[in-house]
């Protein structure tokens, strides 16, 4: 004679068919997420590079223009200095 005291029923061990489908899959979300994360890593690298290869080539071009200005700055003003002395 087999008596069941139990308040609840047993679980059978068959899964139920709407959720037959298991969402969670360790290796495909690892993949999945170290995927996403060197894309977005490579991204960023990329986009450093980018800015910092601009900023390199703008400085080089100011520091090479800069000079010229000084000394074209300081032919005019040799130039007003010689005026005001021809003046005086």
């Amino acid at each position: 004679m087999n008596i069941n005291l139990s308040l609840f029923k047993k679980k059978k061990n068959t899964i139920p068919t709407h959720l037959s489908w298991n969402p969670i899959h360790p290796r495909r979300d690892w993949h999945l997420l170290l995927g996403v994360s060197t894309i977005i890593f490579l991204a960023i690298v990329a986009w450093s590079a980018y800015l910092f290869v601009t900023i390199q080539a703008t400085e080089k071009l100011q520091t090479e223009a800069q000079p010229t200005q000084q000394d074209e700055v300081g032919n005019k003003l040799k130039t007003i200095e010689a005026h005001f002395e021809k003046r005086s």
